[in-house]
This record gives structure tokens, C-alpha cells and sequence, in this order.
């Protein structure tokens, strides 16, 4: 019995510390980023070799709905960033509910040092 319940109590804390980890999303092969989601923020990494700029953020909700943003003025190359859900801001500047809003996407646009633009869109999954 007592063997039972070490078994359970190991299988509930593989679960418990699995759902406590970020999961990461799928990059397209040119995105400059990678995006790792959590229970409450998102990180944002820089996997390119020149730093970035002007970054938007947008989590694009399901339906006709607009994006939830948040702006970061600069990425170096290497330095990742936890950016909270409750930044992002809606066109009428409310903050994004993950409890009301089913997001579909995650929406980046950037430029680097040399003047490239990228625009890069991640599933929710």
C-alpha cells in the first residue's frame, strides 16, 4: 500500500511541476524571436545576432476582434523578456483576460540595426 502511494505522490508532482513550466511555441525559420508562454506572461527572446528594435507585441484574439499590444524599445541579441498579460492593452486600453479572451495568435513586428523588418506570427496553441 505504502508503495502505492509513494507512486501516486510522485506521479501528482510530475504533474504539478510540468504544469508550472512555460511552454514553448514554435518559431517560423526566419523569426529573429522565440516566444514562450506561462500561466501569466509571455518571454520573448532575441535568437538573432543584432539586437532588435520597436518591438510590438500583439496577441490577436479569435473572431474580428483587435490584438491586445504591448511595445518594447529594445532587444539585445541573447536578453529575453517576461512580458505580464496584464500589459498587453486592448484599442480601448483594457487589459487582456486570458478568462474572457480566446487568443488565436501571437503577433510580433520588429527592425534590427541594419534596417530589416520582420513581422513574425506564432499559433496560441
Amino acid at each position: 500500500m505504502q508503495r502505492y502511494t509513494a507512486v501516486a505522490v510522485g506521479v501528482l508532482a510530475a504533474v504539478v511541476i510540468g504544469g508550472c513550466a512555460g511552454e514553448e511555441i514554435v518559431a517560423p525559420v526566419d523569426s529573429p524571436v522565440t516566444v514562450e508562454r506561462s500561466q501569466f506572461f509571455l518571454t520573448v527572446t532575441n535568437v538573432g545576432i543584432l539586437p532588435l528594435s520597436d518591438l510590438t507585441i500583439g496577441i490577436k484574439p479569435g473572431g474580428v476582434r483587435p490584438e491586445y499590444q504591448t511595445s518594447i524599445r529594445r532587444l539585445a541579441s541573447g536578453q529575453d523578456i517576461d512580458i505580464p498579460f496584464a500589459d498587453f492593452r486592448g484599442v480601448d486600453r483594457n487589459a487582456l483576460n486570458l478568462q474572457t479572451v480566446n487568443p488565436r495568435s501571437i503577433h510580433i513586428t520588429a527592425s534590427d540595426l541594419e534596417g530589416t523588418e520582420y513581422d513574425v506570427e506564432f499559433p496560441w496553441e
